[in-house]
């Protein structure tokens, strides 16, 4: 049994013709390449499935697919929708007054 192409890898024949992650101009041109190898390796787990074989290796493919590339998009989206800003110079670096021993105690819960 051969080992699978890691999702992403310039070797991967599901990327024939797919710009390569991250090589895209724009977020959509992104989300079609990650639409288009998440498909590719479902169509393969589900051909094996419906010939009544157990698809162990398109199924490690869909999931290092996921893990991999969807994942990262997913993460990277999320950095660069929020912005980082520089620590407030009054604080130290304390992630907030109270746990720099600023702000009083909360007031008791009635």
């Amino acid at each position: 049994m051969s080992q699978p192409t890691p999702a992403g890898s310039p070797n991967d024949p599901a990327n024939a013709g797919v710009p390569a992650p991250g090589s895209s101009e724009t977020l959509a041109d992104e989300h079609a390449v990650l639409r288009h190898n998440v498909a590719t390796r479902a169509a393969a787990l589900l051909s094996e499935s419906d010939a009544g074989r157990w698809p162990q290796p398109e199924l490690e493919e869909l999931l290092n697919c996921l893990r991999l590339e969807v994942l990262r998009q997913v993460a990277d989206e999320r950095m660069a929708a929020v912005p980082r800003r520089p620590p407030h110079p009054g604080r130290a670096g304390a992630a907030s007054p109270a746990i720099a021993g600023h702000d009083p105690a909360p007031p008791p819960l009635e």
